[in-house]
């Protein structure tokens, strides 16, 4: 009977009052041998309770189902009586009546499993029947049996193991009844046996004291209000005391039912106060010492004031209830749940049941009545209510996904019509994270969308905030976007949007777009749009989702790919010109359809093969197998060809296996509930290079009165060579070595250095060449540059916690266009303002990229084959490269042509240094053998001071603010003015130097003592 149980119809127990005929009715045994009560609710009424508890499952304070008991009662009764009314009730089988058997006079042990009835013939005389006859008799399969009587208990001694009845004695066996009539008053009329029995406790005299105002029907007033809370309290108890089946079997069976059984709890409560002590068959454990009769007897108190008053009518009993749930004393899933229904509780309530959802796993019916309940406030008029019930169910859902599937898509619900012109980001896209998973697949036939979802859709695409556009394009994935040519256009834009979570939300979408379609023209036409993803972008969330598209496409594809892999290890012989112009000749319109068709899938089967390499381990793994499997294939086919055997079948498309990867909505959903913390404290004004307090070094003089080797500010031991060092934007060092990176806070004297691994394979060509920490975007942050144009971008902690990889991306060159080898220069890279960057290397470009939308903004060319070995800028719009030549060229990032502005004098060797100042108009560089330019960048023509270094540099460094130079070498360390003059040396000796970008710090190694030295002096 509880299978079936719809969500709204466990609410109805809680909103369903049950009127049960009053006490004057029910014919007592005083007077009579005995006296049996026949209670049922007809099953129609059962029938069209389910069905308006679904219609009207979000119900007010003032709303309640209702039904009245049917009533047969009659003193000393006879068989003929009782089957007579099973006569009058045999349209409502199936339904479970209630017998309430007295008989006072005879209570013994004669009586067990049997019930005094009158004899048909002769009245007089007094007959024993079996419960089971008495069952037939009503023609109901299952019965309710209710004794009060001395000894009732007696009756549920011999109830066998096959007894499908429920029993309810008011007293254990040997036990008499000290009051009469107790147990029928608490089942036909709780609320006042519950109030007059307070009042005995209280010591108050009832017969001056009127009842509680109003009906139990009437929720507006005192007596209505109480028989609700009593409902809900007594419900709550059973809940927190029976076992979970037995709970939903008495508790969730039909309507009379569960009643009964949770008002025979009152009556345990009072009885046992009487002294004697009820019994049940399924066994109920005593709930009389609950901790909920606590709030029942608060609220009792209440009602009494209320009476005594005479004047207040209304709501006090609910108002005092739910406050009293909501301040978190009693934590009741049923409560809380019906705490909903009031709309001033819903918020409150709301934090209850996220904050214990934890203890309903076992309760998978209550889950899903939260849950429906919720989405019902959704679908129904009450704005205040929707923004906290969607945040409600928004971080249900993404703290518990398991809540996910009583998101049916079955319900029909346009939740972005109701979003207003000026609603909160925030909520928007909590919203959109709702409707999309409420929304059908888009591969269901019968799952298009309504219009209006689809406009707002499309609408809300166009949003400013990147969060809206996000999940609206995760939204639309959903929308059957072939129906609706604004959507699917408006989809393909995204693929250029500038924040890179949207673009990769767009490649998704490409995904479902190629699944729909059937003709590989229009297949074609989607890949094409596809591939220039990969070099475009350098978010790994993007290419990670090009990945998976790409074997969505081999998958699809794989006998073609198979063709083209083949083709590549042959390698034929091309045709001669006379060949292909007969051959372009003859072609016919859909050969040439063919050939821009292999031409497409081609150019997609090449960037798999080089995407191989890729920087990120998950796109270099899934293009690995995926090219594992099609070469596989095709080694396959030639052994078998090779050996005479028969050849194989060749693959079908599908047959390529896809990659498991979790969908970008579930990757994302966590930020739609995470809370952002205000930014604060000794901490974070610590690590903010604003709040430093760095004294500003002068721009007059910029060389420093104190000699700055002759202060040493710390030695810190490492344990081999390191091949580079660089200050951060605030007092941090990083080091490079050969298969890691070490960092550390320089402001703690005893800070152990933090450890960076990179993410190489033992005995490659891998290293480290250019090092750009502390972005000012993104600090704390580090740029790591290698020999193949790949960089890796990290978040760099600033506790003992683990750094965390935020992107990496081949940042020079096109996809496979290179490979690392012994005489790659690697790259340099430099920054402008505060999100672009610009990198060179072996290349005839330098490539910039926007660090915000992580995309490529274009190339400037260098106009010469040179590979560019060095890089700076002014901060502002310059840029100075330094080339392997010698040469040093000035660009400017505005020009709309190739921005070369001039060249300046030439180094013998390659540019190992370069400078530019914003403050300053002239340029600074060095080359490999230790000469020195200083350019005035007016004229780019005679060098303003041209000079050597004595000796062959190891490392330089020019200091960006101060007019100071640093030469390292095995076996000396010399620092000097830019314009030449020697301001102190060491023979220590240095192969790594950097110097601090605001103060006047000089960090060396010094190879032979393995040891990292600092000199100058912090600022106060």
């Amino acid at each position: 009977m509880t299978q079936d149980l719809h969500p709204s119809w466990n609410l109805a127990h809680l909103n369903t009052t049950v009127e049960m005929p009053d006490e004057g009715k029910w014919c007592r045994a005083q007077n009579s041998r005995s006296s049996v009560v026949l209670l049922w609710i007809k099953q129609k009424t059962n029938r069209r309770l389910r069905r308006e508890s679904k219609e009207t499952f979000f119900m007010d304070m003032e709303d309640a189902l209702y039904a009245v008991a049917k009533i047969w009662s009659v003193p000393d009764p006879c068989g003929y009586g009782v089957m007579r009314v099973g006569e009058l009730a045999k349209e409502d089988r199936g339904v479970r009546p209630a017998i309430f058997y007295s008989s006072r006079r005879y209570a013994s042990s004669e009586a067990v499993a049997s019930l005094w009835f009158s004899d048909d013939d002769h009245a007089a005389d007094p007959i024993l029947v079996q419960r089971h006859q008495v069952t037939e008799w009503f023609k109901a399969s299952e019965v309710t049996y209710i004794y009060e009587c001395d000894s009732a208990g007696e009756y549920l001694l011999k109830c066998g193991e096959d007894d499908k009845d429920y029993h309810l004695a008011a007293c254990a066996p040997g036990e008499k009844l000290p009051i009469d009539d107790q147990l029928s008053l608490a089942i036909a009329d709780p609320v006042k046996e519950a109030f007059n029995w307070h009042c005995a406790q209280l010591n108050l005299n009832c017969a001056k004291l009127n009842m509680p105002p109003g009906d139990i029907a009437d929720r507006l007033m005192v007596c209505g209000q109480l028989d609700w809370v009593m409902t809900l309290v007594l419900d709550a108890i059973g809940r927190d005391s029976l076992p979970q089946p037995l709970y939903m079997q008495l508790f969730r069976g039909d309507i009379l039912t569960g009643t009964i059984f949770r008002r025979f709890l009152l009556a345990q409560r009072i009885l046992r106060k009487a002294g004697v002590n009820p019994q049940s068959r399924p066994a109920l454990p005593d709930c009389s010492t609950h901790r909920l009769w606590a709030l029942w007897d608060k609220i009792m108190d209440l009602t009494v004031t209320l009476v005594e008053r005479q004047g207040e009518r209304t709501n006090a009993v609910i108002e005092t209830f739910f406050r009293s749930i909501l301040d978190g004393q009693y934590k009741y899933p049923d409560l809380l749940l019906s705490a909903l229904t009031l709309s001033p509780n819903c918020p409150n309530a709301y934090d209850l049941l996220k904050a214990d959802w934890g203890k309903f796993n076992d309760h998978a019916f209550l889950e899903e009545s939260i849950v429906m309940h919720a989405v019902r406030i959704l679908q129904s008029d009450r704005r205040p209510l929707r923004q906290p019930t969607t945040n409600f169910l928004v971080e249900l859902v993404v703290g518990t996904p398991t809540v996910q599937q009583w998101l049916k898509p079955t319900i029909q619900l346009n939740l972005l019509n109701h979003l207003q012109a000026d609603a909160e980001p925030r909520y928007i896209t909590q919203t959109l994270y709702l409707q999309s998973l409420l929304e059908r697949k888009s591969t269901d036939a019968d799952s298009a969308p309504p219009q209006t979802l689809t406009t707002r859709c499309v609408e809300l695409l166009n949003h400013q905030d990147p969060e809206v556009r996000l999940w609206s394009a995760l939204l639309a994935k959903k929308l059957s976007a072939e129906k609706c040519p604004t959507l699917q256009t408006r989809l393909e834009e995204l693929s250029t949007d500038a924040d890179p979570k949207v673009r990769a939300a767009a490649v998704e979408a490409w995904n479902t777009s190629y699944g729909q379609q059937t003709e590989t023209e229009q297949k074609d036409i989607l890949i094409a749009k596809l591939l220039p993803v990969a070099n475009a972008n350098s978010s790994a969330f993007v290419r990670r989702e090009l990945a998976y598209a790409l074997n969505v496409i081999a998958a699809d594809r794989t006998p073609e790919l198979i063709s083209l892999c083949k083709q590549e290890t042959s390698k034929p012989p091309e045709s001669s010109k006379s060949k292909g112009k007969a051959k372009a000749k003859k072609g016919s319109t859909s050969a040439s359809t063919s050939k821009s068709s292999d031409s497409v899938l081609t150019k997609a089967w090449r960037l798999m093969v080089a995407l191989q390499t890729d920087p990120d381990v998950e796109v270099a793994t899934g293009m690995q197998s995926v090219v594992a499997f099609v070469r596989g294939c095709v080694a396959q086919q030639e052994a078998a060809a090779a050996g005479g055997k028969r050849k194989k079948k060749a693959p079908v498309a599908g047959s390529c296996p896809l990659a498991e990867r979790v969908p970008l909505q579930r990757r994302l959903c966590h930020t739609l509930v995470e809370i952002d913390e205000a930014v604060g404290g000794e901490e974070s004004k610590e690590n903010d290079p604003q709040e430093l307090n760095v004294v500003s070094l002068p721009v007059g003089p910029r060389n420093p009165a104190l000699p700055l080797l002759n202060h040493q500010l710390r030695s810190l031991k490492v344990k081999e060579a390191p091949e580079m060092v660089r200050f951060g934007a605030n007092r941090q060092m990083f080091t490079v070595f050969k298969d890691h990176v070490t960092w550390q806070d320089l402001t703690e004297d005893t800070g152990k250095p933090h450890i960076l691994k990179h993410p190489l394979i033992p005995g490659s060509l891998f290293k480290v060449t250019a090092l750009l920490p502390g972005i000012p975007l993104l600090p704390p942050s580090l740029l790591i540059g290698y020999n193949d144009g790949s960089i890796r971008l990290w978040q760099i902690p600033t506790s003992q916690t683990e750094p965390t990889l935020v992107t990496t991306w081949q940042g020079l060159h096109g996809c496979g266009d290179i490979s690392p080898s012994a005489k790659t220069h690697g790259i340099s890279m430099t920054s402008i303002g505060d999100r672009k960057l610009i990198i060179g290397g072996d290349a005839k470009y330098l490539r910039q990229w926007d660090l915000v939308t992580e995309l490529a903004l274009g190339d400037v060319p260098v106009g010469t084959d040179q590979a560019v070995t060095a890089l700076a800028s002014n901060g502002v719009y310059n840029i100075a490269a330094g080339l392997e030549g010698g040469t040093v060229r000035l660009f400017d990032t505005r020009a709309e042509a190739e921005g070369k502005v001039a060249v300046g004098p030439k180094h013998s060797n390659p540019v190992r240094a370069v400078s530019l100042r914003a403050d300053n108009l002239n340029m600074i560089s060095v080359c490999r053998g230790g000469s020195v330019h200083l350019v005035d960048l007016r004229k780019m023509i005679p060098a303003v001071k041209k000079w050597s270094w004595s000796g062959v540099p190891a490392d330089v460094a020019i200091h960006p603010i101060l007019d100071l130079m640093a030469f390292g070498a095995t076996q000396s360390l010399e620092v000097y003015s830019t314009g030449g003059e020697q301001q102190c040396g060491s023979e220590e000796g240095a192969v790594c130097v950097d110097f601090h970008p605001k103060e006047e710090v000089l960090a060396a190694e010094n190879a032979r003592n393995k040891v990292v030295q600092l000199y100058g002096e912090w600022a106060e």
